[in-house]
């Protein structure tokens, strides 16, 4: 019982909370990061399987469309950090602005993901193209490959356009009000200062 008040009085010293609120905000948060680590693997790593299962070399078209889908899958857990909800430290404008930078992650993501979709759909075509009536309906033939060169074309430009999305994201920010920015700005000193020295630095960080 000695060592468990010792520890909440460094917490409280650390932190400024109460010490057993704090040790419990602790304990709710290291679950979840376990469960947000758990679920990326478990889709990068079923992306994994898949194209180990599925890369036989008896289809080529066939075979895209299950790289294509698990394209989708590693870049869902690669990114499933953007669609958890952003952490309640802080004023209200820090997490304001956390969520601001959330928004135009997630509109970068969906982009990517649905130029995933149209390689998938490219695959798909091109399938589509050979093996109806064995590929000698010319009519079909030229429609399905149409169809495809459009997706992979869409599918170019829906990947590049995540990019800018993403990096458009600190500019934007700046069309905002000078006097929430500024809000913002002495909000992370103030956090800085809360947190002290090397700790508050690393801590800081996160507000950026």
């Amino acid at each position: 019982m000695a060592g468990l008040d010792r520890d909440r009085g460094r917490m409280e010293l650390l932190t400024g909370e109460p010490g057993g609120r704090e040790m419990a905000r602790t304990r709710r948060v290291v679950p979840a990061r376990l469960r947000r680590w758990f679920f990326s693997g478990l889709l990068m790593v079923s992306a994994v399987v898949v194209i180990m299962y599925t890369q036989t070399g008896r289809d080529v078209d066939v075979e895209n469309m299950w790289a294509a889908a698990a394209l989708a899958l590693f870049v869902g857990g690669a990114t499933a950090r953007v669609w958890c909800r952003a952490a309640d430290q802080g004023s209200q404008v820090l997490r304001w602005r956390r969520l601001h930078r959330r928004v135009f992650w997630r509109a970068g993501v969906v982009c990517l993901l649905a130029g995933v979709a149209a390689l998938w759909l490219d695959a798909f075509w091109q399938w589509r193209a050979d093996n109806i009536l064995g590929g000698a309906y010319l009519p079909a033939w030229s429609a399905d490959e149409g169809h495809a060169a459009f997706s992979r074309g869409l599918a170019k430009w829906l990947s590049l356009a995540a990019v800018p999305l993403v990096l458009v994201e600190p500019f934007a920010w700046l069309l905002w009000p000078r006097s929430l920015r500024a809000a913002v700005r002495d909000s992370r000193q103030a956090a800085f200062a809360a947190r002290g020295g090397g700790r508050g630095g690393r801590a800081g960080s996160r507000y950026r």
